[in-house]
């Protein structure tokens, strides 16, 4: 076999001879699968450095699994790369080599896929979107460009803009006048801190739901996080608390440790997995329509801009790597925009600029 397990080690090991020289060594991983695509990629490595002065290549397969294994498997989003890499093995191929992927392939590749049922939303029949299938081809796009720079793989040119799909704009979804207090109205008793928390702080779903009492500090009136990132165990970041948000949690008996938002259970208090039904119920009897949790961000992101906080502050509050994802809120409301053309044609209609019209075309008007 080219690799097998070694008594005492969780990993697999590559074993074969080329030309009389043996190599032997920790494929650095405990699956067996992608221990094999390792050993073919450097066996292939060592052949062609052998036997003539071309660069080495690899199949998709190989590239992905190396990836994998130097780089991706230590990141936050490590379970979502695992299932773009998936979808991209089985729609392109495992055995097609770099140096042959063509425009074609990639163009069949979006063709198809665009096309297919999201299988994380059965049950809502939704179609896999055009930013699923991007961010897919930018998972691509950087696997090759490692292969080529780190790796020193010969590999196709690809015109990736070309392949790019149009996306949908962005939601615009916040909770208008009224909204906020009939929701709060109608959410059971061990959601509506969440809601309130969520509102107060900007963060998302999944920073809410998991928060825990550690991560609050109480004398310093500062939440601490870690955001995804490409650092290992992901960017600390840093909330400070609002005199309402500190009342809120305060109320709710802060402990050393353990989860903040639990529900009642017989006189037990314990941790919540999931409030989909009490959060989806809330908003039926609201009378709230087309409304996300994610959306509470938005509604607090919004609330900050009208209040005049600055764009980068915002940001920062947000966790935003870049100024441009926090630039979405910077749209003013209805009243403001009323203004902003009365104004307008305020200054088209002075004394001042209908006579230099005059002036200038000798005419009256």
């Amino acid at each position: 076999m080219a690799v097998r397990r070694r008594k005492g080690s969780p990993h697999w090991h590559y074993d074969f001879t080329v030309n009389g020289h043996r190599f032997r060594g920790s494929c650095q991983t405990d699956d067996k699968q992608t221990a094999q695509a390792v050993e073919a990629a450097l066996r292939r490595d060592i052949l062609l450095g052998t036997l003539t002065n071309k660069k080495p290549t690899a199949t998709l397969d190989e590239a992905f699994a190396r990836y994998w294994l130097e780089h991706a498997h230590t990141l936050a989003n490590a379970a979502t790369i695992k299932y773009q890499a998936a979808n991209l093995l089985e729609g392109i191929g495992k055995g097609k080599a770099l140096d042959k992927l063509t425009n074609g392939d990639v163009a069949s590749y979006v063709a198809r896929r665009r096309g297919k049922p999201d299988l994380r939303y059965k049950k809502a029949g939704k179609l896999v979107s055009p930013s699923t299938v991007n961010r897919e081809l930018t998972l691509l796009r950087s696997v090759l460009n490692m292969a080529r720079d780190r790796w020193g793989y010969e590999v196709s040119a690809i015109n990736w803009k070309a392949h790019w799909l149009m996306e949908a704009a962005p939601r615009d979804r916040t909770l208008r006048a009224g909204e906020v207090e009939a929701l709060l109205a109608e959410c059971a008793d061990h959601l509506r801190p969440a809601v309130e928390f969520s509102l107060l702080t900007g963060v998302r779903l999944s920073n809410c739901i998991t928060l825990d009492w550690s991560q609050v500090d109480m004398q310093a009136r500062e939440i601490h996080f870690r955001l995804k990132s490409r650092r290992p165990g992901g960017k600390p970041h840093v909330v400070p608390m609002s005199e309402p948000c500190f009342i809120l949690l305060a109320n709710m008996g802060p402990e050393d440790r353990g989860p903040v938002f639990t529900r009642d259970d017989r006189g037990r208090r314990l941790p919540i997995k999931t409030w989909k039904t009490a959060w989806r119920g809330a908003l039926r009897r609201a009378g709230i329509e087309d409304f996300r949790w994610h959306d509470l961000r938005h509604t607090a992101a919004t609330w900050m801009i009208r209040s005049g906080v600055p764009l980068d502050v915002v940001q920062q509050i947000l966790g935003h790597q870049s100024i441009q994802p926090t630039m979405r809120y910077a749209h003013r409301d209805t009243a403001e925009r009323q203004q902003a053309v009365e104004a307008l044609g305020h200054a088209f209609g002075t004394r001042d600029f209908v006579d230099a019209r005059k002036a200038k075309s000798g005419k009256a008007l």
